[in-house]
């Protein structure tokens, strides 16, 4: 998840001029205010904007999920990412909208209530996690209530005499319960505004940067 804005750096520039500072010294101002307001973008993605627009499980998952990579000098890209959540959250897709497929092509949409994790349904309420779950028209299906053995007469036993023979499902208070439909794609609208907040929160920090930057870029340059 990417975003650009740009900046009217012509503020710095008559700061510089009035301060007499040097090409070298208004980059060096440019980064340290970049990165100054990266990162207080940073906090406010963190506190308000995803908080405000999702109902948080862990919420130590997206102050993990953000990252800041600085601007230098020679560099003045400063960038707020989610490469270290690797996909985790779908942060991308809940700043811009999109489809959601899996390796496999298929997408278990929840439809029974599921317990929901940090990053959407419970490890221990996913299919592969369910005990005696199993897959019949496009569904997925766990068995509840106790189980109960099923006896057989085995050939070659005396006549009354049985023998296990696996178990079954059903009877009063047991059966079997849909618990996901399996789809190619779910669609995910854009519902976290992760943009916005940036291209606003990056400007007015920016605003406030130029005048105080300046001054203190210079006077670590005169002592």
């Amino acid at each position: 998840m990417t975003a650009l804005v740009k900046f009217d750096t012509s503020a710095f520039e008559r700061a510089a001029k009035r301060l007499e500072a040097s090409p070298k010294q208004m980059a060096f101002a440019i980064s340290k205010s970049l990165n100054a307001a990266a990162h207080d973008t940073r906090r406010t993605l963190i506190a308000q904007t995803w908080p405000q627009h999702m109902t948080q499980r862990n919420k130590g998952f997206i102050a993990f999920a953000l990252s800041v990579e600085n601007s230098s000098r020679s560099n003045l890209t400063v960038k707020i990412t989610d490469a270290r959540a690797n996909g985790r959250g779908n942060l991308k897709l809940h700043a811009d909208g999109g489809v959601k497929r899996t390796e496999h092509h298929r997408v278990a949409v929840p439809i029974a209530g599921q317990r929901l994790g940090p990053t959407g349904i419970a490890k221990s309420q996913r299919p592969a996690a369910i005990a005696g779950a199993f897959e019949r028209n496009g569904a997925i299906f766990k068995p509840y209530g106790k189980k109960y053995p099923t006896y057989v007469y085995k050939r070659g036993k005396k006549k009354g005499q049985v023998s296990k023979a696996g178990g079954s499902w059903g009877g009063a208070g047991r059966g079997i319960k849909r618990m996901f439909v399996l789809k190619p794609s779910v669609t995910i609208k854009p519902d976290v505004p992760f943009r916005r907040d940036f291209r606003v929160s990056m400007e007015a920090n920016m605003r406030r940067a130029t005048t105080s930057s300046m001054a203190n870029v210079m006077k670590v340059a005169m002592r």
